[in-house]
């Protein structure tokens, strides 16, 4: 019964997170046509791609999730390891924007760039 009811929260966590990733992706878009004018668009455009393909991998390890119908606790480990992972390398690609799409001297971008980590900080910390 206890296998069963961390199941349940666990397909609840999962389908939640889709869409987290999905905005997550959305507010990386507008971070890049924002800061792809005054920082490198290589780097921009490297940062973008190594988010997009983790996002997908998280999307898929969460689909997979939810088709499988083993209810077995050790698979369910293994789940959860695999969406921990892949959450905490999203958050290293995240912080690694404050670093990589720095500009000092464009403060308006700056700025957005604040705004757009803090509310994704937000954003996670409520629905985790």
């Amino acid at each position: 019964m206890n296998t069963r009811i961390q199941a349940e929260q666990l397909q609840n966590l999962f389908k939640s997170s889709k869409i987290g990733i999905v905005l997550s992706l959305l507010l990386g878009v507008a971070l890049v046509f924002v800061q792809s004018s005054v920082t490198n668009p290589k780097i921009v455009s490297a940062w973008f791609l190594l988010l997009l393909f983790v996002s997908l991998l998280r999307i898929t390890l969460i689909v997979l999730y939810q088709r499988s119908t083993e209810l077995d606790a050790a698979v369910m480990h293994i789940h959860l390891r695999n969406i921990r992972i892949g959450t905490l390398v999203s958050g290293m690609i995240w912080g690694s924007a404050g670093i990589l799409l720095f500009s000092a001297n464009n403060p308006e971008h700056l700025i957005f760039l604040i705004f757009i980590l803090a509310g994704l900080t937000t954003g996670n910390t409520i629905s985790a």
